[in-house]
């Protein structure tokens, strides 16, 4: 049996060992910190995209309010183009009324 082969280049192995160590423990860090970031990016997405839908909801729902009102003034001014002729009509019947009992 041979004894094993001893260097100085194994003997250090373990030390080297533990600097990738280091920077893989740096890079999981940084990758649970990203991680992390996008876990709120995603959050703040999704909050802004519910707002937006909301936003798009009530948009709507002011689009039905405002053509009901145009509406309802469409109506009120048939309604008062009506008053002013039949306030024309009472004022011509009016005025000839008295040549009317005049007459007979």
């Amino acid at each position: 049996m041979r004894p094993p082969v001893r260097s100085k280049q194994f003997g250090r192995l373990p030390r080297r060992w533990r600097r990738p160590k280091g920077f893989t423990a740096g890079i999981a860090v940084a990758v649970e910190e990203q991680a992390a970031a996008t876990n709120e990016i995603s959050r703040s997405v999704t909050e802004a995209a519910l707002g937006t839908e909301s936003a798009a909801r009530q948009m709507e729902g002011l689009k039905l309010a405002v053509g009901e009102t145009d509406q309802s003034a469409a109506q009120v001014h048939q309604a008062a183009t009506d008053v002013t002729q039949q306030n024309k009509n009472v004022s011509a019947t009016v005025e000839t009324f008295p040549l009317g009992v005049a007459a007979a």
